[in-house]
């Protein structure tokens, strides 16, 4: 009796033990990813025995993209860098758990998260970099730093799971769901763009790349405000060209773009941003 007395009790104290472990998120814990991607092996954290199927929150997770003035968008520009924001809605929940990756359309990972904020994560499982939760959260919604993929990429999709608890050190009472958005490339088309302007150029405002789009030889100067030039750079690739820009400092320029004979053939109003 004593034995089967002691036994329980040693159960319990592991039991607690894993659950209360499960707060530094289920990726570090047990090396097991619970978004839904595909390749993960079809678990949640509902079924995966860290938190329970109970409903009392009402549980729903959304996932937007912004770009570096804040602005919500539905599309990237390849390169460049932007704000992934993972917000979870639940009514009176008490703390807050997560997990996010980043794939391709052949659902490869897109491992460009940024460094992660305070007591947040990167854990990499089977080549993917899951960002989770260290310990449970106060807060409900996230905003990570993220650099969108190469051009030609194509779609990129976001998959996450949203916990929230009620603090018991239990999984029941918890409640978790899963979500999923998708992002498509910014693909512009260097000639049917061209029958309306000379040059294209995005993003703008841009942060440190400046995509340009024209055709033949060109030189690229860019003056700020006072009639300073503070770039130059000649271009003999037609299409699209990266220009570097991170040297310029936060605020208004003018770019203009002349063609191998010295014509001015376009000016655009650019504004750099940190």
């Amino acid at each position: 009796m004593k034995y089967l007395i002691n036994l329980f009790w040693l159960l319990a104290i592991l039991s607690t033990f894993t659950l209360m472990s499960n707060r530094s998120g289920r990726g570090a814990l047990a090396g097991e990813a619970l978004t839904l991607a595909p390749g993960e092996g079809g678990r949640t954290c509902s079924n995966a025995g860290c938190h329970g199927s109970a409903t009392p929150f009402d549980t729903e997770v959304s996932i937007s993209l912004l770009d570096p003035s804040g602005t919500e968008v539905t599309t990237y520009e390849p390169g460049e860098s932007y704000r992934v924001n993972l917000n979870i809605t639940a009514n009176g929940a008490s703390g807050y758990g997560f997990m996010i990756v980043c794939l391709d359309g052949n659902d490869q990972a897109i491992n460009n998260w940024g460094a992660p904020p305070s007591q947040i994560r990167n854990v990499n499982i089977f080549g993917r970099d899951y960002l989770e939760h260290t310990t449970r959260l106060a807060d409900s919604s996230f905003e990570f730093d993220w650099t969108a993929p190469d051009a030609g990429t194509g779609d990129v999709i976001f998959y996450a799971a949203g916990n929230a608890v009620n603090g018991d050190n239990s999984k029941s009472g918890d409640n978790a769901n899963t979500t999923t958005s998708t992002f498509s490339e910014n693909i512009m088309s260097s000639v049917d763009d061209l029958r309306e302007e000379h040059v294209k150029i995005f993003p703008n405002p841009v942060t440190h790349s400046l995509n340009l789009v024209a055709q033949g030889n060109y030189t690229i100067e860019i003056f700020n405000l006072l009639g300073r030039k503070e770039y130059a750079q000649s271009l003999s690739q037609s299409g699209r060209n990266i220009l570097d820009i991170s040297a310029l400092t936060q605020g208004s320029y003018i770019m203009q773009v002349s063609d191998e004979k010295n014509q001015l053939i376009e000016t655009k109003r650019i504004v750099k941003v940190d």
